[in-house]
């Protein structure tokens, strides 16, 4: 039995539209839809209309559905008498199958559900004549056969009406008895999907007058309000009622009122949620059948965040990309909608139509929210002090110290920011002056900055290892009127003294500033153990932190926050430096918008989520870090070395504290997955905790990605459930431009999407397309086997990373910066004069994009995007330009992984050059002999599987290569003194000796022998 011609009646209704849809985006059917006369909607036009007359007389449904192979019913389910009176015409037409008004949210074939509601005995009633019209024979011999389809709660339509007993606006649900029934519910599309699968498959025994049973998701009350907290990033107030009280409460609302609508939907809730599961029905559950597969909470609530966009804004968003086109498309609508649905305090003026000006440009760094203000603690520490004031904030590690943590609260956090606020005040602090910190990731250097926000302060910090010159090179620039160091400081299992840094900082400060004031923080309570040293303060020097706190130890002045404009400074935070003087970068207040937007949406993290970042305090990525805070995460603050006393100590911390949220770094995977193949490490780690991982800091290799997902990853279970996403941003925007999509697949060699709100585009590329698969989709949580694996070639040619709109977090000046911001301009608005409009070939002005200076590519088909490394670095041999990432791809992957240890490629041009040389230099692994013979295969390989015109023209082993503190190779130093340019580098540089051993491949073809392509 072949059904191709299908009758929808309700295609106007909750869920008509998603079957309709269904019947159209499938190729077997040719969709109709029955209206009354009445009715002015319309449909596209390969749907054909039926009309009759509004009280539907039985002659002309009769006549409306001759020729009609199928007929689905989705209006309301208390229309029995229409629905029987369909029935009877379909029979009387000829049709083959009835799909009935069954669908949601109860089973009307359980007698607990028809006890429940009179609703489900219509829809019941309607089943038992579908079963007598089975065993009467027209004419021609035909009959014709239904099937209930039962789908439990409408999921989507549940979460945003309340019907899924959970209050979005209000945060909010009502927990029947433990919330721990197991419950089955249904998206509208699923429901369109499985309409059309059954008709597809109508003569199935399994489908053929059977009631049967699907669902998207199953889940219970307790999971389903966890997973809608983690999205939100809120605690919703709980309240639980028994079941029985509840029912008998309604029922006898109802039967007072049996009109009273409210009751009656109370009674379906609770009867969708009690008595819904599916895994009791046997063959009649098809989900197998039909090819529908459970999907994860999490990327069904994120769905009901483009749908609150959708009906909001009358949009029609389906994916995160489409999500992102309305973001840029809308940026007004967007960033003042996230102000609001971030809670974000103060809330904005009713009235408010702008997030900026919108006449201004980028370069103008319009003022955000104009004439409203707010302060980034008071949204960081209130709402979850008031919410949460118990749980844990923050838990202190410390290097060599993992089983002896220190835990604080929210209430503890608060009252150490009350007190750290109140001793600033008496130092004399007030808005705009600088406070610096020389301290590790630590509890107390939080607690500072949360205590110079709430006052207007700006806050600056740098990391312990950084050189004196680093550290002099910024501390002049911003001259701080307090500064706090760490006592002492950890570096690979030793503790060293910062008290003899600090001396030669203050003396190194220029001799017309005023000094600052000095308070040194103790690493330990423990005085004098193994793991610190505590050195005694020279009273010369600067005082300990309890004289600090002193003044404010009788003070019981509540804590309070100064509201400040949206664009007061917040944080001053530097470029790398790594060639000249750092810039000091200012980053406003209203960061906050962007790092709840990257906390909330991009890294789905709540109250309940458990974050650990390794960073040290001089990169953005600990800025960044605290913007998870502003959600209620916990934080685990560490100071120690990731490879000390080998790559397994960051699996120990996500182990021994359940971390949730993991950012890493693809050089620390490298590290990870040599140990493990040399058996320096040899445990695996329960990680089964993990929901999250992101990395960033450079490109995370096709390699690395599958050692991931593979078994010989160091963990008690396959990473099967963890969403691996690589990242990248920026210092100077204090977030990413290319983020994580918790609802999307993540493909080899690509980052998932440009960031909500982000306008970017890539200048100067040229399209090309080929189709992509996933290596693991959250939806199925597929994952597939190297030899299955495809490579994307869909990619833009490389061209250069911008960004056309405003955005909340972008630098509101540079520090020290002339009126005209002339230091800011030059470094990001005035990079491209003029472009040329590929749609009209016109010559258009530029000047207001942001230039990131990245050199990046994106697949027209998955959206995915690369960056290939930095725009000053780019390789640019015979006007052949790609980035050295490529390069790494190649070598940091089998088999020369297990063969090199590390690699650096760049380009050589001096001036009197006319073409660009590309330079490869190797590391070898521990025994490892650098040869003619690994020089070939590296050649080989590249030109296999890049091209030729990418082999490099020279390849010479090398002892080291330069990083900054970071941990981010340095290449445009090398680049630089290869092409003849004498280099003062930053003491940024770890590792600056090094440089000297590239000073002789100025000339390398003077030398012998030589080491070069034959192209």
């Amino acid at each position: 039995m072949s059904i191709q011609k299908v009758t929808l009646i309700g295609a106007n209704g909750r869920l008509g539209p998603s079957i309709l849809d269904a019947l159209l985006n499938t190729s077997d059917f040719e969709a109709s839809v029955l209206t009354r006369a009445s009715s002015k909607s319309t449909y596209p036009s390969n749907v054909k209309v039926l009309k009759t007359e509004d009280d539907l007389p039985f002659d002309q449904l009769v006549e409306a559905l001759r020729g009609q192979d199928a007929l689905v019913i989705a209006f309301a389910g208390t229309q029995k008498d229409n629905s029987i009176k369909l029935a009877n015409a379909a029979f009387e037409a000829g049709l083959k199958h009835i799909i009935p008004a069954d669908f949601g949210s109860c089973d009307s074939s359980d007698p607990q559900s028809l006890d429940l509601v009179p609703l489900y005995i219509n829809k019941k009633d309607v089943r038992d004549h579908l079963i007598e019209l089975t065993k009467k024979t027209r004419q021609d011999g035909t009959t014709i056969a239904w099937t209930s389809l039962i789908t439990g709660h409408f999921f989507d339509y549940g979460l945003k009406s309340g019907l899924l007993s959970i209050n979005l606006d209000k945060k909010s649900s009502t927990i029947f008895d433990n919330g721990t029934y197991p419950f089955g519910a249904t998206n509208l599309r699923d429901i369109g999907f499985c309409t059309a699968r059954i008709l597809q498959n109508a003569n199935h025994p399994r489908l053929k007058n059977q009631i049967v049973y699907v669902q998207s998701l199953q889940t219970t009350q307790n999971d389903l309000v966890a997973v809608v907290e983690d999205v939100v990033g809120a605690k919703f107030q709980i309240e639980k009622v028994k079941a029985d009280d509840f029912i008998s409460e309604h029922k006898a609302k109802l039967k007072q009122n049996p009109d009273d609508h409210e009751a009656t939907e109370d009674l379906v809730t609770v009867g969708g949620i009690i008595n819904t599961n599916w895994d009791t029905k046997g063959d009649a559950y098809v989900n197998d059948l039909l090819g529908l597969q459970l999907k994860e909470h999490r990327k069904l609530v994120e769905e009901a965040l483009r749908q609150h966009i959708n009906e909001k804004f009358g949009q029609m968003l389906k994916t995160s990309h489409d999500l992102h086109r309305w973001t840029v498309e809308n940026p007004h609508d967007f960033w003042i909608d996230l102000y609001d649905y971030t809670e974000i305090i103060p809330p904005l003026p009713a009235d408010i139509k702008y997030a900026y000006n919108p006449k201004a440009r980028f370069r103008d760094v319009p003022v955000w929210f104009e004439g409203h203000e707010m302060n980034f603690a008071e949204n960081l520490l209130l709402p979850n002090v008031r919410r949460n004031p118990h749980s844990i904030a923050l838990t202190g590690l410390r290097e060599g110290e993992l089983d002896d943590p220190e835990h604080i609260t929210w209430a503890q956090l608060a009252e150490m920011v009350r007190l750290t606020r109140i001793a600033m005040l008496h130092h004399g602090i007030q808005e705009n002056d600088v406070i610096a910190a020389l301290m590790s990731n630590s509890i107390w250097i939080i607690v500072l900055f949360l205590a110079s926000a709430s006052i207007g302060a700006i806050f600056t910090s740098i990391a312990p290892d950084m050189g004196l010159s680093g550290c002099l090179s910024r501390l002049a620039q911003v001259t701080p009127k307090l500064f706090f160091a760490d006592t002492d400081y950890s570096t690979r299992g030793k503790r060293l003294s910062l008290l003899e840094k600090v001396r030669d900082i203050l003396n190194g400060l220029p001799s017309n500033q005023a000094q600052p004031t000095v308070f040194f923080v103790p690493t330990t309570k423990r005085p004098h153990t193994k793991h610190t040293i505590n050195p005694p303060i020279p009273i010369t020097l600067g005082a300990s932190l309890d004289a600090f706190l002193e003044p404010a130890l009788d003070d019981g002045t509540p804590l309070t926050f100064t509201r400040l404009p949206t664009s007061h400074p917040l944080v001053i935070v530097y470029s790398s430096g790594t060639t000249g003087p750092p810039k000091c970068i200012v980053s406003p207040h209203i960061s906050l918008l962007n790092y709840r937007k990257i906390a909330h949406l991009h890294n789905s993290l709540s109250p309940e989520s458990i974050v650990f970042q390794y960073s040290s305090t001089s990169w953005i990525l600990w800025n960044v870090m605290l913007g998870h805070l502003t959600v209620g995460a916990r934080l685990i603050t560490w100071d120690g070395n990731p490879l000390h006393p080998n790559a397994g100590t960051p699996l120990e911390i996500i182990e021994k504290y359940k971390a949730t949220y993991w950012g890493a770094s693809p050089r620390y995977l490298l590290e990870l997955e040599q140990q493990v193949t040399s058996q320096t490490l040899r445990r695996t780690y329960d990680l089964s905790s993990l929901k999250m991982v992101t990395t960033t800091g450079a490109p995370l290799l096709p390699s690395q990605m599958l050692y991931f997902y593979s078994p010989l990853f160091p963990s008690l279970r396959p990473l099967t459930s963890v969403h691996l996403s690589s990242i990248a941003g920026g210092t100077d925007i204090a977030s990413s431009w290319c983020a994580s999509d918790p609802a999307g697949p993540v493909h080899l060699n690509e980052m998932q999407m440009w960031a909500l709100g982000h306008d970017c585009a890539i200048l100067n590329s040229e399209p090309t397309r080929k189709s992509a698969k996933p290596l693991w989709d959250p939806t199925t949580k597929l994952h597939k086997p190297m030899q299955k694996l495809e490579y994307s070639e869909a990619r833009d040619a490389p061209g250069e990373l911008v960004c056309r709109k405003p955005l909340p977090s972008a630098p509101s000046q540079f520090w020290g910066d002339d009126e005209k911001k002339s230091a800011y301009m030059d470094a990001y608005y005035n990079s491209f004069p003029s472009v040329i409009d590929p749609a009209s070939g016109e010559v258009k002005e530029y000047h207001d994009i942001w230039a990131q200076h990245d050199l990046t590519t994106c697949n027209l088909i998955t959206h995915g995007l690369q960056i290939l490394g930095r725009s000053d670095t780019t390789l640019n041999p015979s006007g052949i330009r790609f980035g050295s990432s490529e390069i790494y791809h190649i070598i940091e992957a089998p088999p020369f992984n297990s063969m090199i240890s590390d690699s650096l490629c760049v380009g050589r041009r001096r001036k009197h050059d006319n073409d660009e040389v590309v330079f490869l230099f190797i590391i070898p692994a521990k025994g490892v002999k650098f040869s003619n013979d690994l020089v070939a295969r590296i050649k080989d390989a590249i030109r296999t599987n890049l091209s030729s015109r990418h082999v490099p023209k020279f390849v010479f082993e090398a002892k080291e290569f330069p990083y900054t503190i970071n941990g981010k190779k340095v290449e445009n130093v090398v680049k630089k003194i290869i092409s003849g340019v004498d280099v003062t580098p930053s003491s940024t540089i770890t590792n600056p000796a090094c440089l000297e051993e590239f000073r002789k491949y100025r000339d390398v073809e003077r030398e012998s022998p030589m080491r070069t392509s034959k192209l």
